[in-house]
């Protein structure tokens, strides 16, 4: 039996498209807010020098990044997407936004539908972030959405 990820992709990865990118398909999800987080942009200089380095290959210094944050504050939110993955897709996920080097897996509770809470996971950051955005009304790609998605796939076969 295949196990079966319930992940709440924001910025870029609420895009079907970029989704199928980073794992080879479009997954079957629905939209979501994620009340009690904060989104903001990290601009080059703000990545961790790790990540930064692991980015050079690809991306220059206009790259730039959403981030979220917990918190506790329920009326701030982040809409996105959860999307029904494979635990093997999100370690594809993972390799995508550098895990551990970057972002961090943080898994929460979420009411999917009326009475019905499911365990979903989110990337998110733990540098400061010095560029708070609305998380309701945001711009879905900081970079070129075509560079972005040829990047991720080159990312997943070079993972596989």
């Amino acid at each position: 039996m295949i196990e079966e990820v319930q992940y709440f992709g924001y910025g870029a990865n609420r895009d079907p498209a970029m989704m199928a990118a980073i794992i080879g398909r479009e997954p079957e999800g629905s939209p979501a807010k994620l009340s009690g987080f904060e989104l903001g942009i990290m601009k080059w200089p703000e990545i961790p020098e790790k990540a930064r380095n692991m980015l050079k290959g690809s991306w220059d210094e206009s790259f730039r990044s959403y981030g979220v944050r917990p918190t506790g504050n329920q009326a701030k939110a982040v809409v996105g997407h959860v999307w029904k993955i494979t635990r093997a897709e999100r370690r594809l996920i993972d390799n995508w936004e550098l895990t551990g080097e970057w972002y961090k897996v943080f898994t929460l509770q979420y009411e999917l539908a009326p009475n019905k809470e499911e365990q979903i996971e989110i990337q998110v950051i733990e540098e400061p972030i010095r560029q708070i955005v609305s998380g309701r009304r945001y711009k879905t790609f900081l970079n070129d959405k075509k560079k972005m998605m040829k990047v991720a796939a080159a990312c997943r076969e070079q993972y596989r």
